[in-house]
């Protein structure tokens, strides 16, 4: 009896494996803030993660702008720092479809990771490579809120 009564206090006491630390529901109250994009990686379809970030496939103007999410769900992209040529300012709405997913821009995400610190969203792209090779896969941006 008394090696059960352990054992039922150890499960009890296991903690949660699914808990993420900081993880946050996503709603128009918890997006709001300034972002930065912090990651960018694109995963070819049947191959692995390349991160495009630290590329120049990523302009250095883009690395500097902020994404502002506010309460009311309204979004703009301002051009910050290094502007880039033409600018890529933009304003307009965002909606999120709970659980998971986030549309601003034209286009749904789905988010799939949301903490007090970082919004991480992924959509699937198609590239074209001149002459004529084209590349299906899937993006992921890592967007960090700041202060």
């Amino acid at each position: 009896m008394a090696s059960l009564t352990a054992m039922v206090l150890i499960a009890a006491c296991k903690k949660d494996e699914n808990t993420t630390t900081g993880s946050l529901e996503l709603t128009k109250a918890n997006i709001a803030g300034k972002y930065l994009t912090t990651g960018a990686t694109f995963t070819p379809t049947g191959s692995v993660a390349i991160d495009f970030f630290n590329t120049t496939s990523f302009p250095a103007c883009e690395k500097d702008n902020f994404h502002i999410f506010d309460a009311t769900n309204n979004y703009s992209y301002a051009d910050s720092g290094t502007k880039c040529t033409p600018s890529s300012t933009f304003t307009g709405t965002y909606s999120i479809t709970p659980p998971n997913q986030l549309t601003f821009k034209g286009k749904t995400y789905l988010v799939e990771s949301f903490t007090t610190t970082n919004l991480v969203f992924a959509f699937d792209s198609t590239a074209v490579i001149p002459p004529s090779t084209t590349i299906t896969g899937r993006v992921k941006l890592t967007l960090t809120k700041q202060p």
